[in-house]
């Protein structure tokens, strides 16, 4: 083995995982030296990554380039199995400065920094975490930016474009989940020192969407930014639209057949990730409903969209897309005869307003979510088997949340804020989700809490529990959103759905009997009746209403 030619002792490693590479390495003489070669390490990174992965490597000389890309590799390989993650807690102090508390926010990387902004707040500022270290630990920063500040937004995206913008779209522009928009502007952040950055009103050309909040944004080829599902005033839906980047116009295409089936229904709160090796785009739960907590259900169906032929070449003439579904509900209890592949715990890691980033090229992490209860759970899912992963957990457990902000950066997910059913309120708290444990790595940029407490996990009988408690308003808010025609139908299958629960409430039962046989009125079906001159025999009718 000592002796192996160069050329043959790459062949050979090209079979070889990363723990098995590392094993080599250490062990042998030829690989050791091989091993100190750049080449050597951004081979595989070509085999098992992404282009953008491994960009970051500077021209400098030999053996620092050779160590960054086996520090990238070795990463890539923890993250990519994703056997075991570490939550860490990043320290509560004067100088760490983390954003004020908030939901609905967003949060994405650019280049060497981490940007947090927007959200259910009155804080204006664009919020940045420089990611290089100089071996001091960093804080966040908080910016006053320039130009055409955006309106107050809640529940929007924020998609990279590049190493110094970002674009964002949609959200609520009103409390109440109310007044949803299609607003498209442009973040800058300044490549200088000072961090400075500006916005930009986005005039757009084509038809615009649907309006919409808690969608889900992915670009794909640095240019088209595919929109999926979202929330607004009078319910969930899936229609997808794509907008180009580049001229800023929207495609009037269909993205999918508008009669096509099977296709998702209405949802928002879901993850979207782009699986270029597979041609396609992967979508994960969400919830449906007008709102976060009162209304509607989480689901927990994957769902891939696979891309037409030559998408990669001709995107523009790809469409129509099709929709193929690869895991079915987990909280969809209508079937008996299903076997469940996730319990309660881990369906909520796919609920509403989850947490869930694409980390290596064939692995997606999934995390928190849901509001019934809001969980801290971690969930994997393998692109290359459409299977879920289960990965070893330590570290002191986070406050369980949802509607959080969260991105990935160096084999680490960074999350901020969110809301907490629990603690019932917002949260202001940084913390960080070691992908990598194994090599014990430091984040560098933030400090660390080394004695932190954690929170108890969320266990399968609390998610029964608060099912049970929220079921009631749930339901009824669920029937009053639904057209006065189809109400009766809606809660007789609910009644059924909660006679196949085996957690039968009697008053809730009774409610949804009566609607379902016409002897109990909502609020609204009252006053459509006031000008009928059909007689309505009021001491046999139930008024139903929140």
């Amino acid at each position: 083995m000592e002796d192996l030619p160069e050329e043959l002792c790459r062949h050979l490693a090209s079979y070889l995982g990363g723990p098995e590479i590392m094993t080599v390495v250490k062990l042998n003489k030829t690989w050791n030296t091989l091993g100190t070669t750049e080449c050597f390490w951004r081979d595989f990174l070509r085999r098992d990554a992404e282009p953008s992965d491994f960009q970051s490597i500077d021209d400098e000389e030999e053996a620092v380039k050779a160590k960054a890309a086996k520090k990238i590799f070795l990463t890539h390989s923890h993250a990519n199995l994703l056997s075991s993650v570490k939550w860490c807690a990043v320290q509560r102090n004067p100088f760490t400065r983390h954003p004020p508390s908030r939901e609905g926010h967003l949060m994405c990387v650019l280049g060497d920094r981490v940007v947090c902004t927007g959200g259910y707040c009155d804080d204006e500022r664009v919020h940045i975490l420089n990611l290089k270290s100089d071996g001091e630990p960093k804080r966040w920063h908080a910016f006053s930016p320039r130009g055409q500040r955006p309106q107050f937004v809640y529940g929007a995206t924020l998609t990279a474009l590049d190493d110094t913008r970002a674009v964002q779209f949609g959200g609520f522009r009103a409390g109440g989940y109310s007044a949803e928009c299609v607003d498209v502007c442009l973040l800058t952040i300044d490549t200088g020192d000072n961090n400075s950055c500006r916005w930009e009103r986005v005039s757009t050309q084509g038809p615009p969407p649907r309006p919409r909040a808690y969608t889900s944004a992915t670009l794909i080829h640095n240019r088209y930014l595919v929109l999926i599902g979202g929330m607004g005033m009078h319910g969930s839906f899936i229609g997808e639209a794509v907008l180009d980047t580049h001229t800023w116009t929207w495609h009037s295409s269909p993205v999918s057949d508008p009669t096509a089936d099977p296709k998702p229904s209405g949802r928002h709160g879901h993850t979207t990730v782009l699986d270029g090796i597979r041609n396609r785009l992967v979508t994960f739960g969400g919830g449906s409903g007008t709102d976060l907590l009162r209304s509607g259900v989480d689901n927990t169906e994957v769902w891939e969209l696979k891309f037409g032929d030559n998408w990669e070449n001709n995107f523009a003439d790809s469409f129509p897309w099709e929709w193929q579904r690869l895991h079915r509900d987990e909280n969809d209890i209508s079937d008996p005869n299903q076997v469940s592949t996730l319990t309660p715990s881990e369906t909520l890691c796919l609920g509403r307003c989850h947490v869930g980033a694409k980390v290596s090229r064939d692995t997606v992490v999934l995390a928190c979510g849901s509001g019934h209860p809001t969980n801290n759970g971690v969930l994997g899912y393998s692109l290359k088997s459409d299977t879920f992963l289960r990965p070893d957990i330590s570290g002191p457990l986070p406050v369980p949340r949802f509607t959080a902000a969260a991105t990935v950066t160096g084999g680490w997910l960074v999350i901020h804020g969110g809301y907490s059913t629990q603690d019932g309120g917002t949260l202001e708290d940084t913390v960080l989700l070691d992908l990598a444990p194994g090599l014990k790595r430091s984040f560098g940029t933030l400090p660390i809490a080394t004695s932190s407490i954690g929170h108890h996990p969320i266990r399968d009988e609390d998610v029964d529990r608060g099912r049970r408690e929220s079921a009631p308003n749930r339901m009824i808010g669920e029937l009053m959103e639904a057209p006065t025609r189809d109400r009766r139908a809606l809660a007789s299958q609910m009644l059924e759905r909660l006679q196949a629960s085996g957690h039968l409430d009697g008053r809730l039962a009774t409610i949804l009997a009566m609607v379902a046989n016409g002897t109990a009125v909502f609020g609204d079906e009252e006053d459509s009746n006031d000008d009928d001159d059909d007689y309505v025999e009021e001491d046999d009718e139930l008024s139903v209403g929140l």
